[in-house]
């Protein structure tokens, strides 16, 4: 049985499925949680305003920078990430990710509410894009934090994109192609993985 998909979701399905073949072993493990992160990858989620008062928008922008750890008031703008409905519709490139490679990068997710169905798929999308792009980079993933009232909601959107939750304590499987741990702000932490 066929099923019919929209080539847009296709594609995005090709391309992570070669992704995933290709990333070698090395890249894909996260690294100890032990270890501090090198540099941040900071996304913010922002809800642009109506064109009229009588619609609610459902658009999003995400604007994400960049920053040495520690540093955070020398951010640099790296892309604005633009959602409808919590799909992706747009990308404004403002600079490469000037990060060397080997590095540790962690990510960070802020916004005011993550909390509805829209926000917490537009950061999960957010999270997967630049968890993909730090690979890319030859670096590897830290820490993922996102808003604590959030967090649940995230880690099952994550399941819901074919990521695994692993149980405290226990060892990935070989065949994990990419692992990252998504903490919140309050301490909770879960590790997800991609076969």
């Amino acid at each position: 049985m066929f099923y019919k998909l929209p080539v847009s979701k296709l594609l995005v399905a090709i391309s992570i499925a070669c992704f995933l073949l290709a990333v070698p072993a090395s890249l894909a493990q996260t690294a100890q949680l032990s270890q501090p992160a090198a540099w941040v990858l900071a996304a913010e989620i922002v809800g642009s305003s109506p064109e009229n008062s009588l619609q609610v928008s459902s658009k999003r922008k995400v604007a994400v920078t960049f920053y040495k750890s520690g540093e955070e008031q020398k951010k640099s703008p790296f892309e604005i990430l633009w959602y409808s409905s919590g799909k992706p519709v747009g990308i404004e490139k403002q600079a490469i990710l000037n990060v060397p490679i080997n590095q540790r990068v962690n990510i960070k997710i802020a916004a005011s509410s993550v909390e509805a169905p829209l926000e917490v798929k537009t950061a999960t999308d957010t999270i997967l894009r630049l968890v993909l792009k730090v690979l890319l980079n030859h670096d590897t993933v830290g820490a993922v934090t996102v808003p604590t009232s959030s967090f649940g909601s995230i880690v099952q959107e994550l399941g819901y994109r074919n990521a695994r939750v692993a149980s405290p304590g226990q060892q990935l499987p070989s065949e994990a192609k990419v692992s990252f741990a998504v903490e919140s702000e309050s301490g909770l932490q879960q590790t997800v993985y991609f076969m």
